[in-house]
């Protein structure tokens, strides 16, 4: 008996000697995206309607264009994808950055090439913008 409780102790002080630790991270509900985004970032919001595929046929043709642009934006200094929504009627996707419309410039021959084509981007002031500029195709 007295083995097993050495054993546990040993490896204890072993975990701690060795840097090991147990992190917790409490996260919280976040259902505003600009909590992470100050009202002034620049975004770029790229929409793809269903048509004749789901939204989920979408996500997955065009998963590697979306690492393309991220790393567009990022190598070019101009920003990073946030995130996408998936809908009934489509499936969206949202960079932020410092410019929307260079953003756009970098965004625009990446999804040229895509699998799928856009229908609508929007360039916004913050998310909450009221007066976006619309491109559609």
């Amino acid at each position: 008996m007295i083995r097993r409780w050495r054993l546990a102790v040993l490896l204890l002080v072993g975990l701690l000697v060795s840097g090991c630790s147990l992190t917790f991270q409490f996260v919280g509900d976040d259902d505003d995206a600009t909590a992470d985004h100050p009202d002034d970032d620049a975004w770029v919001m790229v929409v793809f309607e269903t048509r004749n595929s789901s939204a989920a046929e979408l996500m997955a043709a065009l998963e590697s264009t979306e690492y393309r642009a991220a790393g567009g934006l990022e190598l070019a200094g101009l920003g990073t994808i946030d995130g996408n929504d998936v809908g009934e009627d489509g499936y969206e996707l949202y960079f932020v950055g410092t410019d929307a419309a260079a953003m756009w410039k970098v965004l625009e021959p990446i999804f040229a090439r895509a699998p799928a084509s856009w229908d609508r981007v929007e360039l916004l002031k913050g998310l909450e913008d009221p007066r976006p500029t619309v491109i559609r195709r």
